[in-house]
C-alpha cells in the first residue's frame, strides 16, 4: 500500500505550480460550516474547520480539510473529493458533485515510523480486500495477501503468501463460496519469482487440509502428526462384562482367524488402507478384544483351578492305594 502522504505531496506542489506565483497556500476559516458538493466548483480548496460540524471521527476539536472540486456541480462529471487532516488521522469522504450530502468519512491506513500498518483501530473496524460489488457472471478470482523474502537472498521473491480462492459449486455463477490457502517458500533461489507452496488449506465447507488441497474430512492431514496429547471422544467396550454378553467360543474365533485371516470385527489390511483407521473406534475395537481375553483367561484358570484340584485328589487316593499294598 503506497502511502498517503507522497501522494497529498505531489497535489500541493501541482497546485502551487499552476498558481506559479503563489508562496504559502491560504487557509479559509470556514470553522462552522459542513458545505454540501454544490458549494464547490471547479478549485481546489483548503479549509479550517471544526471537527464536529463536518462530522468527521479522529481526535481534537479542530482540523484541517481539503476539497478537490474538479466540476461545476451540474452532475456532468465525476464525483467530488475531501481529505481531513485531525489529530486522530486523515479521513476521506466523497460524494456527487450536484446537491446531495456527502458519503460517510473513511480513514486512510498509513505507515506508522516502525513500518506498520494500524487498520480497524476504531470499534466494528476491519480490513476488506477485493471488490464489494463483482458484475453478474464473473465466475472467478482470487485475491492475495503476498510477504516479500530476504532481498540479499533474491530481490523481489515472494516468501509467502495467503490467497483466497473463490470457488463455483453448481449453475456457474449463481452459487460461490471462498477457500483460504496459505503458501510458503522453503527456499528462495529466484529474484521476482512466486515459488511458493500451498502447505495449509481452509475450504468454504469448514474442512481444513494440510498437505492436501482437497480435504474430505474437518481435518486431513498428508503427513505425520507428532503430539503430547490427543483425546479422542467416542463409545468404549466394557459391554464385554456385562453378564448377557455372548463370548464367542475359542473354537470358533479359531476357525474365524483360519477362514479370513484376522480377528473378528477387525478391519483387514487391504480395508485399512482404503479407508484409514478411525482411532476412536480402533481404540474401542482393541479393549473389547483385550477385554474378551481377560474373559478367556479368567475361563481357562478356573479350568486350570479345577483340574489342579481333580489331580490333587486323584493323587492321594493313588497315595492312599499304595500306602495299603505296601502294609499287606
Amino acid at each position: 500500500m503506497k502511502r498517503a502522504i507522497p501522494i497529498l505531496a505531489i497535489l500541493l506542489i501541482a497546485h502551487c505550480a499552476q498558481a506559479q506565483v503563489a508562496a504559502k497556500l491560504s487557509i479559509a476559516d470556514t470553522r462552522d460550516a459542513n458545505t454540501l458538493p454544490s458549494g464547490y466548483s471547479q478549485e481546489a480548496r483548503f479549509e479550517f474547520k471544526a471537527r464536529n460540524v463536518v462530522g468527521v471521527p479522529g481526535e481534537g476539536y479542530y482540523s484541517g480539510m481539503l476539497t478537490i472540486a474538479p466540476w461545476t456541480p451540474d452532475n456532468s462529471g465525476n464525483k467530488f473529493h475531501q481529505l481531513n487532516f485531525n489529530d486522530g488521522g486523515i479521513y476521506y469522504r466523497t460524494a456527487p458533485s450536484y446537491n446531495t450530502p456527502w458519503e460517510a468519512w473513511c480513514k486512510l491506513a498509513i505507515e506508522d515510523a516502525n513500518g506498520s500498518l494500524n487498520v480497524g483501530a476504531g470499534e466494528g473496524g476491519g480490513l476488506l480486500i477485493g471488490r464489494p460489488n463483482d458484475p453478474m457472471g464473473l465466475d472467478g478470482g482470487n485475491y492475495s495477501i503476498k510477504f516479500y523474502g530476504y532481498r540479499d537472498v533474491a530481490p523481489n521473491a515472494i516468501a509467502a503468501k495467503i490467497v483466497a480462492e473463490r470457488t463455483n459449486h453448481c449453475c456457474g455463477w449463481l452459487a460461490q463460496g471462498s477457500d483460504l490457502a496459505f503458501y510458503t517458500v522453503s527456499l528462495i533461489t529466484n529474484s521476482n519469482a512466486d515459488n511458493s507452496i500451498e502447505r495449509l488449506r481452509i475450504k468454504d465447507n469448514g474442512n481444513v487440509g494440510i498437505g492436501t488441497s482437497n480435504p474430505q474430512n474437518l481435518l486431513d492431514v498428508n503427513g505425520t502428526i507428532r503430539a503430547k496429547e490427543v483425546k479422542v471422544e467416542s463409545g468404549w467396550a466394557d459391554f464385554v462384562f456385562k453378564p448377557d454378553y455372548q463370548l464367542k467360543p475359542l473354537a470358533e474365533v479359531e476357525q474365524f482367524i483360519t477362514t479370513n485371516g484376522h480377528l473378528p470385527e477387525i478391519p483387514t489390511t487391504k480395508e485399512v488402507e482404503q479407508n484409514g483407521v478411525n482411532l476412536g473406534e480402533m481404540n474401542a475395537k482393541l479393549l473389547q478384544k483385550v477385554e474378551e481375553l481377560t474373559l478367556y483367561l479368567i475361563d481357562q484358570s478356573k479350568k486350570i483351578d479345577q483340574l489342579s484340584k481333580e489331580n490333587r485328589a486323584l493323587k492321594r487316593k493313588v497315595d492312599q492305594a499304595i500306602s495299603s499294598k505296601v502294609k499287606r
